[in-house]
């Protein structure tokens, strides 16, 4: 490996030990607009209509500004490039590339997206099964969660399972439903 992409992979590295983020995506007023997103939502993001959406209101949520940041994805032409070789991990240098985080090219902004930038010391760890690959879980205040909708192709075999633990863990006001396919548009139903 060339010695520029090591470096490029050794910061990377070391960032994602720094930093965790989680992605939202606002649901559009717009009817036409919500449908032409969720279209490519589900295929995108839920493993081809096979996983699940997780509706959240943010009104519920109180963020510990030492915990993280929530902001509004900005979109642009060029989007935000910037060269990782240069980057410090002092936390003034860090503050400025969150910019970086907060900015995407303009071909992805139907999906109005919002994330969220936090810390490890706010996550849960897990592995994968089998591998060194780690998953960060951002932990969060239950009452944000307001919804849960179950991908078209959900796995039948795994809905009652998945209902349960969703009525035992979540505020008991939670809509659970899953997305059904029709035409070339969603509807849901109730579960």
């Amino acid at each position: 490996i060339d010695e520029r992409l090591s470096r490029t992979l050794k910061t990377r590295k070391t960032l994602s030990k720094v930093w965790r983020i989680v992605c939202f995506s606002e649901s559009s007023t717009d009817v036409v607009e919500r449908r032409l997103t969720e279209k490519r939502m589900w295929k995108r993001y839920a493993d081809k209509d096979r996983g699940v959406r997780i509706g959240v209101d943010f009104s519920f949520c109180t963020l510990d500004p030492k915990s993280g940041m929530l902001g509004r994805v900005k979109y642009s032409e060029q989007g935000t490039v910037v060269d990782l070789n240069t980057v410090t991990l002092e936390p003034n240098i860090l503050f400025n590339y969150l910019k970086v985080v907060l900015t995407k090219k303009r071909l992805w902004e139907r999906e109005r997206e919002i994330r969220l930038v936090t810390t490890p010391t706010f996550c849960n760890i897990r592995y994968v099964a089998g591998t060194n690959e780690e998953q960060c879980f951002w932990r969060f205040n239950r009452e944000i969660i307001r919804e849960v909708c179950l991908g078209a192709r959900f796995p039948k075999n795994q809905i009652k399972g998945l209902v349960k633990m969703v009525r035992n863990r979540y505020p008991s006001d939670v809509k659970i439903c899953q997305a059904v396919k029709s035409m070339d548009n969603y509807r849901y139903e109730e579960i």
